[in-house]
Protein backbone atom coordinates (compact mmCIF):
# COMPACT_ATOMS: atom_id res chain seq x y z
CA UNK A 1 0.00 0.00 0.00
CA UNK A 2 1.49 3.32 -0.97
CA UNK A 3 0.36 6.96 -1.32
CA UNK A 4 -1.53 7.47 -5.23
CA UNK A 5 0.96 9.92 -6.63
CA UNK A 6 -0.34 9.97 -10.38
CA UNK A 7 -3.93 11.27 -9.22
CA UNK A 8 -2.40 12.87 -6.07
CA UNK A 9 -5.37 16.07 -5.48
CA UNK A 10 -3.68 18.26 -2.53
CA UNK A 11 -1.04 21.12 -3.08
CA UNK A 12 1.70 20.33 -5.08
CA UNK A 13 3.92 20.94 -1.75
CA UNK A 14 2.54 17.98 0.24
CA UNK A 15 3.03 15.97 -2.51
CA UNK A 16 6.56 15.55 -0.91
CA UNK A 17 5.62 13.89 2.08
CA UNK A 18 3.43 11.15 0.55
CA UNK A 19 6.38 11.18 -2.24
CA UNK A 20 8.85 10.81 1.39
CA UNK A 21 5.93 8.09 3.33
CA UNK A 22 6.53 5.85 -0.19
CA UNK A 23 10.13 5.83 -0.37
CA UNK A 24 10.40 5.18 3.76
CA UNK A 25 7.62 2.54 3.22
CA UNK A 26 9.73 0.94 0.18
CA UNK A 27 12.97 0.45 2.22
CA UNK A 28 11.07 -1.37 5.20
CA UNK A 29 9.37 -3.61 2.56
CA UNK A 30 12.89 -4.39 1.43
CA UNK A 31 14.30 -5.33 4.58
CA UNK A 32 11.22 -8.09 5.54
CA UNK A 33 12.20 -11.63 5.99
CA UNK A 34 11.85 -13.87 3.18
CA UNK A 35 13.29 -16.68 5.00
CA UNK A 36 13.13 -17.84 8.80
CA UNK A 37 15.89 -16.86 11.48
CA UNK A 38 18.05 -20.20 12.96
CA UNK A 39 18.83 -20.34 16.15
CA UNK A 40 22.38 -21.45 16.73
CA UNK A 41 22.48 -25.34 17.89
CA UNK A 42 24.16 -24.29 21.07
CA UNK A 43 20.86 -22.46 22.39
CA UNK A 44 19.71 -18.44 21.92
CA UNK A 45 22.83 -15.94 20.86
CA UNK A 46 22.88 -12.64 20.96
CA UNK A 47 22.87 -12.49 17.25
CA UNK A 48 19.70 -14.70 17.04
CA UNK A 49 18.02 -12.45 19.32
CA UNK A 50 18.74 -8.96 17.90
CA UNK A 51 17.90 -10.88 14.05
CA UNK A 52 14.52 -11.46 15.57
CA UNK A 53 14.13 -8.12 16.95
CA UNK A 54 14.89 -6.06 13.91
CA UNK A 55 12.86 -7.85 12.12
CA UNK A 56 9.52 -7.42 14.65
CA UNK A 57 10.27 -3.74 14.44
CA UNK A 58 10.58 -3.64 10.56
CA UNK A 59 7.24 -5.44 10.21
CA UNK A 60 5.37 -3.11 12.78
CA UNK A 61 6.77 0.00 11.32
CA UNK A 62 5.50 -1.39 7.86
CA UNK A 63 2.62 -2.42 8.78
CA UNK A 64 1.81 1.01 10.75
CA UNK A 65 3.25 3.24 7.75
CA UNK A 66 0.72 1.61 5.31
CA UNK A 67 -2.24 2.07 7.61
CA UNK A 68 -1.45 5.38 7.66
CA UNK A 69 -1.73 5.83 3.97
CA UNK A 70 -4.84 3.02 3.57
CA UNK A 71 -6.65 5.92 5.88
CA UNK A 72 -5.63 8.05 4.48
CA UNK A 73 -6.81 7.69 1.13
CA UNK A 74 -9.92 6.40 2.67
CA UNK A 75 -10.54 9.76 3.69
CA UNK A 76 -11.01 8.14 7.53
CA UNK A 77 -9.01 10.89 9.17
CA UNK A 78 -9.16 9.79 13.20
CA UNK A 79 -8.19 5.94 12.12
CA UNK A 80 -4.96 7.78 9.90
CA UNK A 81 -3.76 9.98 13.17
CA UNK A 82 -4.37 6.77 14.95
CA UNK A 83 -2.13 4.63 12.42
CA UNK A 84 0.55 7.60 12.49
CA UNK A 85 0.85 8.14 16.53
CA UNK A 86 1.10 4.81 16.65
CA UNK A 87 4.03 4.50 14.05
CA UNK A 88 5.81 7.31 16.27
CA UNK A 89 5.58 5.30 19.43
CA UNK A 90 7.09 2.23 17.61
CA UNK A 91 9.99 4.33 16.17
CA UNK A 92 10.34 6.03 19.69
CA UNK A 93 10.46 2.81 21.46
CA UNK A 94 13.28 1.58 18.63
CA UNK A 95 15.20 4.08 18.10
CA UNK A 96 15.82 4.26 22.25
CA UNK A 97 16.46 0.39 22.30
CA UNK A 98 18.44 0.26 19.58
CA UNK A 99 20.91 3.16 20.89
CA UNK A 100 21.23 1.34 23.71
CA UNK A 101 22.67 -1.94 22.46
CA UNK A 102 25.17 -0.17 20.68
CA UNK A 103 26.14 1.77 23.40
CA UNK A 104 26.72 -1.67 25.22
CA UNK A 105 28.09 -3.38 22.01
CA UNK A 106 30.71 -0.84 21.83
CA UNK A 107 31.10 -1.39 25.87
CA UNK A 108 31.56 -5.32 25.04
CA UNK A 109 28.93 -5.76 27.55
CA UNK A 110 27.51 -9.12 26.39
CA UNK A 111 24.91 -9.30 29.70
CA UNK A 112 23.51 -5.77 28.85
CA UNK A 113 23.29 -6.57 25.34
CA UNK A 114 21.16 -9.78 26.06
CA UNK A 115 19.05 -7.52 29.09
CA UNK A 116 17.69 -5.27 26.26
CA UNK A 117 17.05 -7.98 23.61
CA UNK A 118 14.56 -9.20 25.84
CA UNK A 119 13.18 -5.74 27.12
CA UNK A 120 12.50 -5.20 23.28
CA UNK A 121 11.17 -8.59 22.99
CA UNK A 122 8.59 -9.58 25.84
CA UNK A 123 8.19 -6.32 27.89
CA UNK A 124 4.73 -6.34 29.69
CA UNK A 125 2.77 -3.95 32.39
CA UNK A 126 0.85 -7.03 33.77
CA UNK A 127 2.50 -6.29 37.57
CA UNK A 128 1.77 -10.34 38.11
CA UNK A 129 4.42 -11.05 35.24
CA UNK A 130 6.84 -8.61 36.56
CA UNK A 131 6.81 -10.24 39.73
CA UNK A 132 7.62 -13.62 38.64
CA UNK A 133 10.51 -11.94 36.26
CA UNK A 134 9.32 -10.81 33.06
CA UNK A 135 10.54 -7.50 31.69
CA UNK A 136 8.94 -4.14 32.52
CA UNK A 137 7.76 -1.96 29.77
CA UNK A 138 9.04 1.34 29.91
CA UNK A 139 6.14 4.14 30.04
CA UNK A 140 6.21 5.66 26.21
CA UNK A 141 6.57 9.25 27.50
CA UNK A 142 10.39 8.46 28.99
CA UNK A 143 10.59 7.05 24.89
CA UNK A 144 9.30 10.29 23.89
CA UNK A 145 11.15 12.56 25.73
CA UNK A 146 14.25 10.78 24.58
CA UNK A 147 13.16 10.70 21.28
CA UNK A 148 12.74 14.46 20.93
CA UNK A 149 16.34 14.66 20.52
CA UNK A 150 16.51 12.88 17.25
CA UNK A 151 12.93 14.40 16.05
CA UNK A 152 12.72 17.56 17.16
CA UNK A 153 9.11 18.53 18.06
CA UNK A 154 7.70 15.02 17.93
CA UNK A 155 6.30 15.23 21.86
CA UNK A 156 4.12 18.28 20.57
CA UNK A 157 3.12 16.07 17.51
CA UNK A 158 2.32 12.91 19.64
CA UNK A 159 0.42 15.51 22.29
CA UNK A 160 -1.58 17.20 19.57
CA UNK A 161 -2.41 13.45 18.02
CA UNK A 162 -3.35 11.47 21.26
CA UNK A 163 -6.15 14.71 21.60
CA UNK A 164 -7.72 13.48 18.57
CA UNK A 165 -6.86 9.27 19.36
CA UNK A 166 -8.23 9.48 23.19
CA UNK A 167 -10.97 11.12 22.57
CA UNK A 168 -10.89 14.89 23.68
CA UNK A 169 -12.66 18.14 21.97
CA UNK A 170 -10.41 17.39 19.01
CA UNK A 171 -11.33 13.78 17.97
CA UNK A 172 -14.70 14.60 18.82
CA UNK A 173 -17.07 17.62 17.28
CA UNK A 174 -14.02 18.95 15.41
CA UNK A 175 -13.87 15.29 13.38
CA UNK A 176 -17.50 14.89 13.14
CA UNK A 177 -19.25 18.02 13.28
CA UNK A 178 -20.03 21.18 11.69
CA UNK A 179 -21.53 24.01 12.90
CA UNK A 180 -23.21 26.22 10.46
CA UNK A 181 -24.17 29.79 12.51
CA UNK A 182 -26.13 30.83 9.31
CA UNK A 183 -28.92 27.97 9.25
CA UNK A 184 -27.84 27.54 12.93
CA UNK A 185 -27.49 23.92 12.11
CA UNK A 186 -25.10 21.27 13.21
CA UNK A 187 -23.84 18.84 10.15
CA UNK A 188 -22.25 15.70 10.77
CA UNK A 189 -19.70 13.58 8.16
CA UNK A 190 -17.13 10.78 8.60
CA UNK A 191 -14.59 13.36 6.69
CA UNK A 192 -15.21 16.67 8.33
CA UNK A 193 -12.05 17.43 8.88
CA UNK A 194 -10.11 18.67 5.37
CA UNK A 195 -6.83 16.93 4.77
CA UNK A 196 -4.12 19.34 5.44
CA UNK A 197 -5.53 19.83 9.07
CA UNK A 198 -4.25 16.34 9.49
CA UNK A 199 -1.37 15.81 7.15
CA UNK A 200 1.39 17.53 9.85
CA UNK A 201 0.97 14.04 11.76
CA UNK A 202 2.17 12.29 8.62
CA UNK A 203 4.96 14.59 8.24
CA UNK A 204 6.32 14.08 11.86
CA UNK A 205 5.45 9.64 11.31
CA UNK A 206 7.94 10.52 8.43
CA UNK A 207 10.39 11.73 10.33
CA UNK A 208 9.90 9.43 12.88
CA UNK A 209 10.65 6.35 10.55
CA UNK A 210 13.43 8.16 8.81
CA UNK A 211 15.04 8.39 12.19
CA UNK A 212 14.40 4.96 13.34
CA UNK A 213 15.67 3.18 9.91
CA UNK A 214 18.71 5.07 10.31
CA UNK A 215 19.49 3.79 13.53
CA UNK A 216 18.59 0.55 12.29
CA UNK A 217 21.10 0.78 9.40
CA UNK A 218 23.63 2.24 11.94
CA UNK A 219 23.93 -1.19 14.15
CA UNK A 220 25.04 -2.89 11.03
CA UNK A 221 28.22 -1.59 11.95
CA UNK A 222 28.15 -3.11 15.35
CA UNK A 223 27.04 -6.91 13.55
CA UNK A 224 31.18 -8.26 14.29
CA UNK A 225 31.09 -7.09 17.77
CA UNK A 226 27.49 -8.93 18.64
CA UNK A 227 29.26 -12.15 17.09
CA UNK A 228 32.06 -11.77 19.27
CA UNK A 229 29.69 -10.83 22.55
CA UNK A 230 27.32 -13.83 21.16
CA UNK A 231 30.57 -16.28 21.55
CA UNK A 232 31.24 -15.18 25.35
CA UNK A 233 28.02 -16.23 26.46
CA UNK A 234 28.13 -19.45 24.73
Amino acid sequence: MRFDLQNWEMEESSIHVASKTNELLDILESWTPNEDVRNLPSGPSIEFGFSVLRNVFVLRMLDQGEAIVREWQGSHWVMMVTAARGTIETCAFAHRLFSRIESAAHLRDADKCHELIMSGLFPTRSANAIKTGSVPAVNILTMLEQFEKAVDGILRCHAAASEIVHPNASGLFKMYANADYEQDTIQFSRTTLQPLETFGHVVFANRSLEAAIEKIESLEKIQPKLAILARSLS
